[in-house]
């Protein structure tokens, strides 16, 4: 699945998949200076590890959502990913499966959005791909909600007026691509809907176009300043630069291991200055 995962974010990102490297943030932090490097950073999904039950990893994790956004470092943190930030800055996690979601579901967007450079085009409602029981009750202190459930439960925020924004949803993932998942967790899917696989693919699956343009409006924001700097500046170590490798390391174990941290250096969009990497943990089983 670690694979599926980084080719699910460069597909919706626009950029090659063969320009993603990894880092295993179950094994050891991030280190400081290979975030300092970082043009961005996309934080994914886990379907193994929870913030609420935690681990030896956590405190690792977290020590490295906060180095993120105490450096404004341009990050879009999806499912785990936004979990993981939002209890790193003061936010609150919760494991409330009767509030949780799997599936298409529709979400409504706050007054906030309207102006948002990401969420600004989505309409009142919209539908989008879910898989959580983890709930975030309480969004950090300096974000802004920008999405709530049908609950009331926070669904998406961005952090202050930093290019650092998250979702409880997966705009990385096709209807499709939810699926390939969820069919390895039958009876996850049937606890959070009540339904067997086959009634709720028939019922409860289907495309969510709105929130599949989010991961692009996100790396349209970084891309014309980074042109701009680049283009003015003259200086040979701004320009473009070739792709690095991609280099995965999943959990040979298990085939359900997913990837809780994507760090991304993106020379993939248009005109940026970096090699690009993700950081994917793994199980350490």
């Amino acid at each position: 699945m670690g694979r599926h995962e980084v080719e699910c974010f460069a597909a919706h990102l626009q950029i090659d998949p063969a320009a993603l490297d990894t880092w295993n943030l179950l094994e050891r932090p991030t280190r400081t200076d290979r975030l300092n490097q970082a043009d961005a950073a996309l934080i994914g999904g886990s379907g193994d590890y929870s913030v609420v039950r935690g681990g030896p990893w956590l405190d690792g994790a977290l020590d490295t959502m906060r180095l993120l956004a105490e450096a404004r470092t341009p990050t879009f943190a999806s499912c785990w990913g936004f979990q993981a930030m939002s209890l790193a800055l003061g936010g609150s996690v919760e494991h409330l499966p009767e509030r949780g979601h799997v599936g298409t579901c529709a979400m409504t967007t706050t007054p906030s959005p309207t102006n948002d450079p990401v969420f600004g085009a989505l309409g009142d409602t919209f539908t989008a791909q879910f898989g959580h029981e983890d709930v975030v009750v309480t969004a950090p202190a300096t974000a802004t909600v920008l999405v709530t459930s049908e609950h009331g439960d926070c669904m998406a925020w961005r952090l202050g007026d930093a290019n650092i924004w998250g979702t409880q949803f997966h705009p990385e993932l096709s209807d499709q691509d939810l699926l390939l998942r969820l069919r390895r967790y039958p009876k996850y899917v049937r606890e959070i809907s009540g339904l067997s696989m086959e009634d709720f693919e028939a019922t409860r699956m289907a495309p969510a176009p709105d929130a599949d343009h989010l991961l692009h409006a996100f790396a349209s924001q970084l891309a014309w300043p980074v042109s701009l700097r680049s283009a003015q500046s003259g200086d040979p170590r701004r320009r473009p630069q070739m792709p690095g490798p991609l280099r995965l390391r999943p959990c040979r174990q298990h085939q359900r291991c997913q990837a809780p941290l994507l760090q991304w250096r993106p020379n993939t969009l248009p005109h940026s200055r970096n090699h690009a990497t993700v950081h994917l943990p793994r199980c350490t089983c």
